[in-house]
């Protein structure tokens, strides 16, 4: 059985770098990935690879959410079995901004954890990857999924233990 849900996408940078940002409404997955630039084509694609996965579990992506960069007859031609929202110039799709702000206050702490000055494009990259797969690692505060980790529901991810007992760190 397909479940509808709305789908927020935006790009942010770090470090100069571009990233493709998604979260859904309901479960607040997020994901984000790198863009080696920000065409029209490459941000397709980024989309389609989430909407496929969430096609996988079940899910089904009616409406995508975004700012007026993404308004152009290429992005809006490539879903045409989905509602494009696309929000006017100045205007910011709240749900997404959200979690691009969770994301750089997590890197900003991240930053200044570290003894290093400057980072690599991959360095970066990882950086993000590693800060969005632990905000999914979480339960969602919206309790619509209950105690399921966000991974777990999109990505098959199993749940993490941190029982001690079961660790191979109580053999140091």
């Amino acid at each position: 059985r397909h479940r509808d849900l709305i789908l927020a996408v935006d790009i942010f940078y770090a470090n100069g770098i571009p990233f493709i940002v998604k979260k859904t409404e309901k479960i607040n997955f997020l994901s984000a990935n790198r863009l080696k630039s920000r065409s029209a084509n490459l941000i397709i694609k980024a989309i389609s690879l989430i909407c496929r996965k969430y096609s996988a579990r079940g899910f089904n992506i009616s409406d995508i959410h975004a700012d007026n960069e993404f308004g152009n007859k290429i992005v809006e031609n490539a879903f045409p079995n989905i509602a494009l929202h696309i929000y006017a110039k100045g205007e910011y799709v709240s749900f997404i901004e959200n979690g691009i702000k969770a994301i750089k206050e997590r890197l900003c702490t991240i930053h200044h954890a570290v003894p290093y000055k400057r980072y690599t494009s991959l360095m970066t990259q990882s950086l993000v990857e590693g800060v969005v797969d632990s905000l999914n690692l979480f339960p969602s505060k919206n309790r619509i999924l209950g105690q399921m980790l966000l991974a777990m529901i999109v990505e098959v991810k199993s749940k993490l233990d941190l029982n001690l007992k079961n660790s191979n760190l109580e053999h140091m």
